[in-house]
């Protein structure tokens, strides 16, 4: 049986190798962008960005959900660089935004619906650069926000109906991998 499922899981292996390469191509690009432009200091945003990308990406979101997702992402980089200034703002904030996104953002159904908006608050408190580098730390956040909403915005744009003839290509190509 183990044997069986191990062999299954070999055969699967390029298939689910190239439905993970989107959000490969998402990290390394952000991230030679992010540590050439900006530093290796705001590195770890990568990962928070790339988190939200691979739960966002397989869906056909519209120029509203996207908006919407680009405010929430702004808003949740503002209030973790707020939450680092002193502990009574780091207790305050994780105690009440947490609670918010966990109210609003899971279901029944979606029960770790918040995963990657927490991921986003609590890496940007990660590594705290100071009120002095608020504004900076502020726009290499919005920086990867917008990358973000861009790169989202364009595999929305190629996962419509139209393209669907490419997506049976490219899938007849993994299956004969």
């Amino acid at each position: 049986m183990i044997l069986g499922d191990f062999i299954k899981d070999i055969k699967n292996l390029p298939r689910n190798y190239v439905a993970q390469l989107p959000t490969i191509f998402f990290f390394i690009i952000l991230f030679i962008v992010i540590v050439s432009f900006f530093g290796a200091q705001y590195a770890i945003m990568v990962s928070a960005f790339t988190t939200v990308f691979k739960v966002k990406y397989p869906k056909n979101l519209s120029i509203n959900e996207l908006f919407k997702l680009f405010l929430l992402e702004a808003l949740l980089c503002f209030l973790g660089i707020i939450a680092t200034f002193n502990i009574f703002l780091c207790v305050f904030l994780n105690i009440s935004v947490l609670f918010i996104l966990v109210v609003f953002q899971s279901s029944q159904f979606n029960p770790k619906g918040a995963f990657a908006y927490v991921m986003t608050f609590i890496f940007v408190q990660l590594k705290p650069l100071g009120i002095s580098n608020f504004s900076f730390e502020l726009f290499v956040m919005l920086i990867c926000d917008i990358f973000l909403i861009v790169s989202l915005m364009l595999f929305s744009f190629f996962n419509k109906k139209e393209y669907s003839q490419i997506k049976n290509l490219t899938r007849r190509f993994i299956h004969l991998i």
